[in-house]
């Protein structure tokens, strides 16, 4: 599931992390 548009901040947040975008999507709420 990485097709959908994130935001750079997210991006970043997930690459420091090391951890899917969608576990950042979901627990970050949708703006």
């Amino acid at each position: 599931m990485q097709d959908i548009p994130v935001h750079p901040s997210l991006k970043l947040l997930s690459k420091n992390e090391t951890m899917p975008v969608c576990k950042v999507l979901s627990s970050k709420p949708a703006e």
